[in-house]
């Protein structure tokens, strides 16, 4: 029987600056809110219509060090991750649940103050084709993306497998 996938890619922006907290065993864990909105034509009325989805993020270990450290309200990020859903009683006995993304790779798309700031961040194992979940066993690297001058926009970068020509 096959396994089921379950990936989340994002493209938005920060509706907030993040909200850091620390657990007990001193891990960091960032909550965000991401916007993310497409418009279409409308064919009756000939008018431009847009919608935007609100998605709740919440981001681990060292990826939460570098969110809490570089995300800020308006800012454009991409977003790679899974959906997981967590619930909970509260003191009344009401059953709450709650579906969020859990950021794995997370890449700031916009500029911060002149720089341009281009760098992907994330929890990749190397190894292997999936992400793992649990941080202690995921291999934490750092990837910085190469000079835009080198790079053709119309092919793939043989040597960088997380390359999204935009």
């Amino acid at each position: 029987m096959a396994q089921g996938v379950n990936r989340v890619i994002l493209i938005g922006r920060c509706g907030q600056d993040p909200q850091i907290k620390t657990l007990q065993g001193g891990q960091k864990v960032v909550n965000i809110s991401l916007a993310t909105s497409e418009s279409w034509m409308d064919r009756q009325t000939n008018e431009r219509k847009e919608r935007t989805e609100w998605h709740r993020v919440v981001i681990f270990g060292q990826l939460a060090d570098i969110a809490a450290q570089h995300l800020q309200k308006g800012r454009q990020i991409y977003l790679e991750g899974s959906l997981r859903t967590r619930s909970w009683t509260d003191n009344n006995g009401n059953q709450h649940y709650m579906t969020e993304v859990v950021a794995k790779i997370m890449q700031i798309l916009d500029s911060n103050q002149g720089n341009l700031e281009k760098k992907q961040y994330g929890n990749i194992d190397n190894n292997s084709t999936s992400i793992s979940s649990d941080d202690k066993y995921i291999k934490n690297q750092y990837i910085e993306e190469e000079n835009n001058q080198s790079r053709s926009k119309n092919s793939l970068d043989s040597d960088d497998p997380l390359y999204i020509p935009f």
